[in-house]
């Protein structure tokens, strides 16, 4: 196993000591034989564009360590992060079953590992093998579901305040809640004067949110 960027980069699926825990990665020893021959092992730095939204899918990108996020953007120059993944997502895997360009642009949040496997490569291996298909209907299945509640929690939240409560109980790491399992308090503080500026002027000033979280 060799290091680069501080990762302990894992040349091989099958010998992955962590595969087991990750919905995509724990395939049948023919299926991970089959992946590593069509597989390309690859390491980005921090803050590197992975893909591109609207970019015509060159294949899938399994992460194997580190994260990534996801996000869409504005012609205007706005943007939205849907999510943040981490080890044994799979990304573009929607755009490359469909046909379809990226959803998301996907950006490194620190050095990453990943194994890249060719469209072509991919569709011949999801026909190749049901389980693979199986595991990759479970992954879409999943993202569905993280969408669908994020969806739910921004119409059918009463307040901001309960919106930013709901988002941040949701977040997980390697399927893990990242906060205390009892919830989260979220408390406003009425801010009579004040001014939001962009930072272009020297009388701009801020307002900070200081999120205060512990079990």
């Amino acid at each position: 196993m060799r290091v680069q960027y501080n990762l302990d980069i894992a040349e091989a699926c099958a010998t992955c000591t962590v595969r087991f825990e990750r919905i995509f990665c724990d395939l049948p020893d023919d299926a991970l034989k089959q992946l590593d021959e069509i597989k390309y092992t690859t390491v980005f730095p921090d803050d590197v564009v992975v893909f591109l939204e609207g970019q015509e899918p060159l294949g899938v990108f399994i992460v194997c360590a580190g994260h990534v996020k996801l996000f869409t953007g504005s012609n205007d120059g706005k943007t939205l992060i849907e999510r943040v993944v981490g080890p044994g997502e799979v990304l573009g895997l929607s755009a490359v079953i469909s046909s379809r360009p990226y959803e998301l642009t996907a950006q490194t949040l620190g050095p990453c590992q990943f194994q890249f496997i060719k469209r072509e490569d991919f569709t011949r291996f999801l026909s190749a093998y049901g389980e693979v298909c199986f595991r990759a209907a479970k992954l879409l299945s999943c993202a569905w579901h993280e969408a669908h509640e994020q969806v739910r929690s921004i119409a059918l939240s009463g307040s901001a305040l309960e919106r930013l409560a709901r988002v941040l109980v949701a977040q997980q790491d390697d399927g893990r809640p990242v906060y205390p399992i009892g919830g989260v308090r979220v408390r406003a503080i009425v801010a009579d004067n004040y001014c939001i500026g962009d930072g272009r002027f020297q009388d701009a000033a801020f307002v900070h949110a200081i999120l205060k979280i512990g079990a």
